[in-house]
């Protein structure tokens, strides 16, 4: 029978796993299974409505061949967390590490219930030991990501919370278990075996769950039988409570990372174009919801890996500019307290039909909540200061260090389009740069007629031709802007 229990055997005539021997009641697991599923899809639905509240437009939809092999190469390869060479390699044996167990315990799976693939001989010997390693690999990754986050401290780490610390025992724990039930199974079958000789091709097949056999040497069958049992049940739940997780916690940027590499700006610059200007209502980004989709993508995809941070001269030389934290965490933040106000409305307005909520209705939606603060709070000057978005250098070192392809920079100068554009709020700094500009053409206020002075003072005035406008064609022309003309520096 498909469901029948197994007994564990010493060995089997060819080199072979019996799926899930010594399990009662194994099959309950496939129902089981569909508890953290739901979970799962349940938390990505409400991720994805959350994004579906952004009011701006970003397709994101050309150029697919592009984008799915970004996807395919940045995923896979890990290229950009890559960049830093011991985190980077660790979550690339991270990564790789739970891929391979994925796909060994999907393989597993469907050679016990169909027959395929042929998991036997030789092909098992060599497919069980890369899954073996690849494991191993992986658990020594967590640990090595775990003394980095609390044993070297770097500063970029300078936000760490306690779930972090969970979400990192719950992979190793997976990971531990997991050994730890391959090594009560070979030693399960070394003493129920005739000789050794019959289970001897696991010590090739499982080379690390064959070192953890060896610390169950001195238990008893019965025992060990037993303690197989339970940790092969214990394994399966806290392996489901991990699927259930993704969704609700920092695991969820598994998924985002990857989207994010699919929809990354394919531009040569981070900002967007105002279409229609004469037309527009409003310029720039006052709220939340009036960012594009993958702004609010980005949020989700941000690790608080710190890089950002690492890499801003704003931040490093003292400024309240801190690209993860005062940017993307507080904007994550905000999002998601203001996220189910803002669904809903949404739900009123789709099944009224209407373009916006009357009085009554927002305080209806006011009070269906504890709070009232979010709806009132504006991302400009309650959640991110003008401060903050004025030491931005738009130098885009954030936006180049960050290995989940996020675009910090549009959203701060979003920000900035509305403060200057809408609100009017303008350093003075700048403000005198713009009347500068509209008086003598150069930020400077130099006055325009000197403008070819550097000419002459770098004695190469009687090697350039002036010419005007209409002066015909000319095989070369050197165009000295208003800082080399005017700009000591």
């Amino acid at each position: 029978m498909v469901f029948a229990f197994r007994p564990l055997e010493g060995g089997y005539e060819i080199p072979m796993r019996m799926v899930a021997a010594n399990i009662y009641y194994e099959w309950l697991i496939y129902i089981i299974m569909l508890i953290p599923i739901t979970f799962f899809l349940y938390g990505a639905f409400k991720r994805l409505r959350v994004w579906m509240v952004a009011k701006a437009d970003a397709s994101r939809n050309e150029k697919l061949v592009t984008r799915f092999i970004n996807f395919l190469y940045y995923t896979f390869t890990q290229r950009l967390v890559l960049r830093k060479p011991v985190a980077g390699i660790s979550h690339f044996f991270l990564f790789w590490g739970f891929i391979v167990l994925l796909i060994a315990t999907a393989s597993f799976a469907a050679w016990d219930k169909v027959g395929f693939p042929p998991l036997v001989d030789d092909f098992y010997i060599i497919f069980s030991a890369i899954v073996d390693i690849m494991g191993f690999l992986a658990l020594i990754a967590i640990i090595v990501l775990a003394v980095i986050r609390y044993i070297q401290r770097p500063g970029r780490l300078n936000d760490t919370k306690p779930l972090d610390g969970w979400i990192l025992f719950l992979i190793g724990s997976i990971l531990f278990t997991g050994y730890i039930v391959e090594g009560l199974r070979i030693a399960g079958q070394i003493q129920l075996s005739a000789n050794l000789s019959q289970i001897l091709y696991e010590k090739a097949a499982s080379p690390i769950g064959w070192i953890f056999a060896g610390m169950f040497s001195g238990m008893s069958t019965e025992s060990i039988l037993s303690w197989h049992r339970f940790n092969w049940w214990f394994h399966m739940a806290i392996s489901f409570l991990f699927i259930g997780l993704v969704t609700y916690t920092k695991l969820w940027h598994i998924f985002t990372g990857m989207l994010s590499y699919f929809f990354s700006n394919l531009e040569a610059t981070d900002i967007n174009v105002v279409e229609n200007i004469e037309e527009a209502e409003t310029f720039g980004v006052e709220n939340i919801e009036e960012l594009h989709w993958k702004d609010l993508l980005d949020l989700d995809a941000c690790i608080r890996c710190g890089r950002c941070q690492e890499a801003c001269p704003a931040y490093n030389t003292g400024k309240k500019l801190n690209p993860k934290i005062t940017i993307i965490q507080t904007m994550k933040k905000h999002l998601d307290e203001k996220a189910p106000y803002l669904l809903e409305i949404k739900g009123d307005q789709q099944e009224e039909g209407s373009l916006a909520m009357t009085v009554d209705e927002v305080n209806d939606v006011d009070q269906a909540f504890d709070q009232k603060e979010p709806m009132e709070q504006s991302l400009l000057y309650d959640i991110v200061s003008p401060e903050v978005l004025w030491a931005c250098t738009n130098c885009r070192a954030c936006v180049v260090h960050c290995p989940m392809e996020i675009e910090h920079l549009s959203k701060i100068t979003e920000m900035r389009r509305n403060l200057v554009m809408w609100q009017g709020d303008i350093p003075s700094e700048a403000q005198m740069a713009f009347t500068n500009l509209e008086r003598n053409y150069n930020p400077w206020g130099v006055g325009w007629a000197s403008r070819a002075e550097w000419l002459t003072e770098r004695k190469i005035r009687d090697q350039v031709n002036l010419l005007g406008e209409d002066q015909g064609e000319f095989e070369y022309l050197l165009y000295g802007g208003c800082a080399v003309a005017f700009d000591d520096r």
